[in-house]
């Protein structure tokens, strides 16, 4: 979801909530609403107060999600960089292959897997690519006597960037349930539904308050949506950090 597309979103439902105050204000006397406020004013503060712990939860859910995406992709790019600084420890023909693996995994991460994480299908290339990566420090032969042996933080580097890889996957495919945000969306009509029966003297006073607070919930649940999907919208995150390691490989930093 673009900003445009929150910005319209979130005055689209102001307008239905004005709208919709208005129209229950030419149709229901003042004084047929004021009779409501007592009931009213209690069901609409337990919905409330059930609707804010719901939505704080899911808020809270997504939030943590959307870190978790973001620092498994600087873990995973992080344990590529080190990989290639410990690679220039060894003979050249060993260093070359990781290098190269390690150019060629980063770029199929940004160019070919990163569009379609957020579908069904994942492409298989960058898959393919970390296997030749594995294969490539497998391939690494004993050190020559009295030399480190590099070898096993390698293989622990690359188990994690392994690992952060299936987590970004996972997070990518990660949605809010649908039963979750009906049940979102059964609290906020719930909740707007109460404020239209409050018997406020001044019509426009109403409206005013009815479309800034159908509003607000429009904003909250659009951010929530927006969270929910890291690499897609206004708030994606992109494969920079890959592009960035494949130049420094490339460049032998």
């Amino acid at each position: 979801m673009s900003y445009g597309a929150l910005a319209l979103i979130v005055l689209g439902a102001a307008f239905f909530g004005g709208l919709l105050s208005w129209l229950v204000r030419r149709k229901v006397r003042v004084e047929t609403l004021r009779r409501h406020h007592e009931i009213g004013t209690a069901v609409s503060m337990q919905l409330g107060v059930v609707f804010a712990v719901l939505l704080a939860f899911v808020f809270n859910e997504v939030w943590s999600e959307y870190l978790s995406a973001a620092r498994s992709i600087e873990h995973e790019a992080s344990s590529l960089h080190t990989m290639a600084l410990l690679a220039a420890a060894l003979p050249p023909a060993p260093r070359t292959a990781i290098d190269g693996a390690i150019q060629d995994y980063a770029q199929a991460v940004a160019n070919q897997e990163w569009p379609t994480m957020t579908g069904d299908h994942h492409g298989t290339t960058a898959r393919d690519e970390l296997a030749k990566l594995w294969r490539s420090v497998m391939d690494v032969p004993p050190p020559s006597p009295g030399a480190p042996d590099i070898r096993p933080q390698l293989l622990s580097l690359l188990q994690r960037v392994h690992d952060m890889r299936e987590l970004r996957l996972t997070t990518a495919r990660t949605d809010v349930p649908g039963v979750l945000w009906a049940l979102l969306l059964c609290f906020t009509a719930a909740m707007v539904g109460a404020l239209l029966w409050f018997g406020v003297e001044y019509v426009w006073s109403q409206v005013a308050f009815v479309a800034g607070f159908v509003a607000c919930l429009a904003f909250a649940l659009a951010l929530v949506h927006m969270l929910d999907r890291p690499f897609d919208g206004a708030l994606r995150i992109g494969p920079e950090r890959f592009r960035a390691i494949h130049d420094l490989v490339a460049n032998g930093h």
